[in-house]
């Protein structure tokens, strides 16, 4: 069977309250580079969609392209959110507490043939669990501008939205041929990753 997409989080719950206050200015660079990724991974993606239908298989360079823009998104969403306190980098993929780690394994051509169609359910909770991500981040961005930290309650709210909406794009980007899960993944991973100084060191194991 076919492994799950893998996502992690790290336990840290400080937050700089300067860097929550003036959050919209800090996030315009990695917006941009966001953008322009996001522009490039459109061609990729319909050259890893075409490949698969056609070999089963998504080519590696696509596949590492597309799974580096979903990773990246992952760490923005996640720092804008106020589920990381890491800033999103380009590189250093190991150095990043939040991580995506998507196989490339062999998929069905006939269910990447209707990928988007079988997506759509998954992509309608996704949106709907954006919304709770949104008043979740509201929430965290009032208590950790007071209290220089967020909650561990919004901050485990906050990953499961982003771990299903990121479930739910590796899908729909041919980078697994798991449809998403409500439920983490039954394996002994970590949800989350402690970090030094981390005064939580409690994990929650998927």
């Amino acid at each position: 069977m076919a492994e799950r997409v893998r996502v992690t989080f790290d336990t840290d719950l400080r937050r700089r309250r300067l860097a929550v206050l003036f959050r919209i200015a800090i996030a315009i660079p990695p917006a941009l580079v966001l953008v322009v990724w996001g522009l490039l991974a459109t061609p990729a993606l319909m050259v890893s969609w075409v490949a698969t239908v056609l070999r089963g298989r998504a080519p590696d360079a696509s596949h590492r392209f597309l799974c580096g823009y979903l990773r990246y998104s992952l760490q923005f969403n996640a720092w804008w959110n106020l589920v990381s306190g890491s800033y999103p980098r380009v590189r250093g993929r190991g150095a990043h507490p939040v991580q995506l780690d998507a196989p490339r394994e062999p998929q069905p051509r006939f269910g990447t043939l209707l990928r988007l169609l079988l997506a759509l359910p998954g992509l309608v909770l996704g949106s709907v669990l954006g919304v709770v991500l949104g008043l979740t981040s509201v929430a965290a961005w009032f208590v950790a501008l007071l209290r220089g930290r967020t909650t561990e309650g919004l901050r485990e709210l906050g990953s499961f939205c982003l771990r299903y909406q990121t479930e739910v794009f590796a899908y729909v980007f041919v980078l697994t041929p798991q449809p998403p899960r409500l439920t983490p993944p039954a394996r002994a991973q970590p949800e989350f990753l402690p970090r030094p100084g981390n005064d939580s060191p409690s994990t929650w194991r998927r």
